[in-house]
């Protein structure tokens, strides 16, 4: 939800950032039509090129922190002005290197650490890596690093602030205090041909192909944009169970869901080429 314009939600059409009330769309940031390997400038509104965006993160009314993954960097935006800058990494710069200025390689999903509101966690995807970024400095730290996360993309936290990650084709719990790292549902097969499926089962039985968007909505309950099988997936962590999440039609089933959203009445589940709309019951 768009904290500078309320009644608003916020996207990412890849190469940009932008701002719709259900009628109108407004740019933030960036320009739809580049699609120019690498681009990368600072600028004003359309002045500026991102590459890729994935993630971002509103850590104020007026400031927004953009993932720009494919220039390996963390972007700040201004909600006033509209203006870019650098934030976080080195842009156009890969690697893995903390403190400043720091590196990522795919900076791909930023959130604001439930447990410690002074730093952003950054699921870093090539670095299989969560990253932390302390929000005033943009100095770069490193929450837990293990190929356990291959491919990681997206992550949430629950109450207690412990991340529930997805990595790969698989879906991991990762413990806040000591950095426990567990597999929570699907395969734990390393190769990218294996662990790949669709199934409803208990959580170490099911599988799943590229889950990408991860939140709770409930306690102890996940749903996930599984974008490889275009399902959402239902996660019931006490019931020990996985089904997929019927919707009223199946003609409006949401093709390859990669992001959702989900207000007091309304899922919003972005796809490959618009958002849909749900009224929840």
């Amino acid at each position: 939800m768009d904290r500078y314009r309320p009644g608003r939600i916020i996207y990412t059409d890849k190469n940009c950032i932008k701002t719709y009330d259900g009628t109108t769309t407004r740019l933030i940031a960036g320009r739809s039509d580049s699609h120019v390997y690498r681009d990368y400038r600072e600028g004003v509104g359309a002045e500026a090129r991102f590459n890729a965006i994935q993630g971002f993160m509103q850590i104020s009314d007026v400031r927004m922190v953009v993932a720009d993954s494919f220039n390996s960097c963390l972007r700040l935006i201004d909600r006033e002005s509209g203006t870019t800058s650098a934030f976080s990494g080195q842009c156009e710069k890969e690697g893995y290197q903390d403190r400043l200025p720091g590196l990522f390689h795919y900076p791909w999903y930023v959130v604001m650490d439930r447990n410690d509101q002074s730093q952003l966690l950054v699921a870093d995807l090539k670095n299989s890596a969560v990253r932390t970024v302390d929000v005033a400095s943009g100095a770069v730290g490193s929450f837990v690093n293990s190929s356990m996360l291959q491919f990681i993309s997206h992550l949430t936290q629950d109450e207690m602030g412990n991340m529930y990650v997805s990595a790969h084709h698989a879906l991991y719990k990762i413990t806040y205090d000591n950095k426990v790292i567990s597999l929570l549902s699907g395969s734990a097969e390393d190769s990218l041909s294996s662990g790949i499926g669709y199934r409803d089962s208990t959580l170490l039985n099911s599988l799943y192909s590229s889950p990408q968007d991860i939140i709770f909505i409930g306690p102890d309950m996940l749903l996930v944009a599984d974008d490889g099988n275009k399902k959402l997936r239902l996660v019931d962590i006490n019931s020990n169970n996985v089904t997929t999440l019927n919707v009223a039609s199946p003609d409006d089933y949401p093709e390859r869901p990669v992001a959702i959203l989900l207000t007091e009445n309304s899922l919003f589940v972005g796809v490959h080429q618009t958002i849909l709309q749900y009224q929840c019951e």
